[in-house]
């Protein structure tokens, strides 16, 4: 039986990487406390559905007892970490818990960082031509070439990953 990667999510220009306990928003690391961390990533697997606030304390603090201010605290966070002043992204939904309300798009970790470094080369490769970038010199149909190969990467990448295949 193949082993499945784990899993990233991406919603609106945000990637949340539970296996090295990040979020990034357009390749930058943004801050979290790790108690916000998991808010949040309990949040972004769950979307659309509201989940109440005893729900959200057992999972993030399943042998204490704390207040509903230290949930407060770790959803103003996540709210600051996601620029949500507006409650786009987190919704409170009154006397009931909270919704995340953006689409979220899944991934294997794997997939997600091979499309990164396609995407690399890419900007690497589209610099004007004449010019050199990183010690190369770079024709004119770079950016066209490159353009098919990361379509072409992209459906296999993603193929594997529909079918639970893992890249070596």
């Amino acid at each position: 039986m193949a082993k499945r990667a784990p899993q990233t999510y991406s919603f609106n220009g945000f990637t949340l990487d539970p296996a090295r306990a990040c979020l990034l928003r357009e390749g930058r690391e943004v801050k979290l406390r790790p108690k916000s961390f998991e808010a949040l990533k309990y949040l972004v697997e769950n979307p659309g559905r509201v989940i109440t606030k005893d729900e959200l304390l057992q999972v993030l603090w399943p042998d204490s007892f704390v207040t509903d201010d230290s949930l407060v605290q770790c959803l103003r966070d996540v709210r600051r970490a996601l620029g949500d002043e507006q409650q786009r992204y987190v919704k409170t939904v009154p006397r009931r818990g909270y919704i995340f309300d953006a689409e979220v798009h899944r991934a294997s970790a794997v997939y997600a960082e091979q499309i990164e470094s396609v995407r690399v080369v890419i900007d690497e490769e589209t610099v004007a031509p004449g010019q050199s970038g990183e010690g190369y010199a770079v024709c004119p149909g770079a950016a066209r070439r490159a353009s098919r190969l990361l379509r072409a990467r992209v459906w296999w990448l993603w193929w594997q990953s529909r079918w639970g295949f893992t890249v070596s």
